[in-house]
């Protein structure tokens, strides 16, 4: 076999990138996330996987916080979060210190589309991996006096959602949400009803320490503790 056949860029027979529909199946594997946009916020409630009872709780992340009012929800192959999410920060930093204003969300997907398939680059700045990244990410974020939820994926495309999931029950849920989008009003009634369609799709039961739970507004963002959380479970 070729060296050529060997490349992360090359494209098969079929037309395709055989190593970003590895990356697209990666994602799916990963903890489950639910993402839902209302009229003055966005709230992303996330399963948190503890393999044994010797785990510290709050060490264990799905929300990463990168500007002021943009949220970060991941899933898929944990280990390239922090890369990404790095990645990400700078984009807000760069471009904040060059046009003295934060970057605008559809610039950051842009810019963050641009990278994902850039696994190819001999420089590192230039990339983010040497090969497709495997995680999906939906950006929750505030601007221009609306939430907004975005998606990206390691296609290097990303799309506009009222509700999305992501994650190994993606398909089930985002069902739901179709069904269910309508009933999505408040705060508060949203939150306990994302996590009632999250109970009846993840193995293990529902406490405070295994879901991690964040909104955006227009403020800033909220990361919910484990009594707040724990308060919207009972």
């Amino acid at each position: 076999m070729s060296i050529a056949n060997y490349d992360v860029k090359t494209y098969n027979s079929s037309g395709r990138i055989i190593q970003v529909e590895y990356a697209m199946k990666a994602m799916n594997t990963g903890p489950t996330t639910i993402g839902i946009r209302l009229k003055d916020s966005v709230i992303l409630v996330s399963q948190k996987q503890i393999s044994n009872s010797l785990q510290v709780h709050s060490s264990i992340k799905r929300h990463y916080k990168i500007y002021d009012t943009i949220l970060a929800g991941v899933t898929g192959i944990i280990g390239d979060a922090p890369t990404i999410i790095k990645k990400t920060r700078n984009i807000c930093l760069d471009h904040e210190k060059i046009f003295k204003e934060q970057i605008d969300i559809h610039k950051l997907m842009e810019d963050l589309c641009d990278l994902a398939l850039k696994f190819s680059e001999e420089k590192y700045e230039e990339k983010i991996f040497s090969r497709p990244f495997g995680i999906s990410v939906l950006i929750a974020a505030y601007q221009n006096k609306r939430p907004i939820l975005y998606n990206i994926n390691p296609s290097g495309s990303y799309l506009e959602y009222k509700a999305k999931a992501i994650g190994s029950a993606h398909e089930v849920l985002e069902t739901i949400l179709q069904d269910e989008y309508e009933n999505f009003t408040d705060e508060d009634a949203s939150i306990k009803k994302a996590l009632e369609i999250m109970k009846g799709v993840v193995k293990d039961k529902i406490n405070e320490n295994n879901v991690e739970i964040s909104v955006v507004r227009e403020s800033g963002i909220q990361f919910l503790t484990p009594s707040e959380i724990l308060a919207y479970i009972q």
